[in-house]
């Protein structure tokens, strides 16, 4: 099981070599908008709480998981990320 930030957790397997998405738990106020694989090792997690997007990316090589965690504002429409005002 992994802490994504402060958006909630994410839970992998690594049964037969392969890295697989078993469950994400977002936290209160936070939406999973993607959990995807992009092949037997890699795995995307994104999840979003208004303007802030987390992602979370793992991997498995050689029967070791590594990960990382990235957030950052998102444009709302108008050009400018985490404005709440129109020009």
């Amino acid at each position: 099981m992994y802490q994504v930030g402060d958006a909630g957790l994410v839970t992998l397997d690594t049964a037969g070599d392969v890295l697989t998405v078993v469950s994400v738990t977002p936290n209160a106020g936070w939406t999973v908008v993607k959990a995807e694989s992009y092949s037997a090792n890699d795995i995307e997690v994104k999840l979003q709480s208004g303007n802030t997007l987390v992602e979370f990316k793992a991997n498995l090589q050689l029967g070791v998981i590594t990960t990382s965690v990235e957030s950052k504002l998102i444009d709302n429409g108008n050009g400018t990320p985490g404005s709440g005002s129109t020009p």
